[in-house]
């Protein structure tokens, strides 16, 4: 299939049912197993964070400086390519990533390695989360992670 098709038939990306088109040029990519420099400008005139996280793990297999931008203002989409396609800190996606409560406590527990201060104020607008980020990585007592997650500090 061919980018000018998509354009011909005006696609559009707020219709997730019309995504196909792309997941199958992003597909005859990795079949040819070479970038499309063509379908690259595409999904970065689209701000598409989806099709830019799964273009780069599926294509490029490795950083995509042209999409970070993008894949950055999506919170998971930010931490899945920092423990994915970074292995480890990606400091540019930490802004999205810590205004989400599950992320931002995935992020420090799996990514960081430990306490993250800066996603603290993120995590604790989640009981869950920030009851989870109490005990497993301050290591906080049962007693304490209740506490820590009630009122902080």
């Amino acid at each position: 299939m061919k980018l000018s098709i998509l354009f011909e038939d005006n696609l559009d990306l707020h219709d997730k049912d019309e995504w196909g088109d792309i997941d199958d040029l992003i597909g005859d990519a990795i079949r040819r197993g070479e970038r499309d420099p063509e379908l690259e400008r595409f999904i970065l005139d689209q701000h598409d964070s989806y099709h830019a996280y799964n273009y780069v793990i599926d294509v490029i297999e490795g950083r995509w400086i042209e999409g970070e931008e993008i894949i950055k203002k999506d919170p998971g989409y930010a931490y899945k390519y920092a423990i994915n396609v970074i292995k480890g800190r990606w400091i540019e996606g930490e802004e999205e990533i810590k205004k989400n409560p599950g992320y931002a406590y995935y992020y420090a527990k799996n990514v960081i390695k430990g306490r993250w201060v800066e996603g603290e104020e993120g995590i604790k607008k989640n009981s869950y989360y920030a009851y989870l980020y109490a005990r497993n990585v301050l290591k906080l007592n049962d007693e304490k992670a209740r506490e820590w997650s009630r009122y902080g500090d």
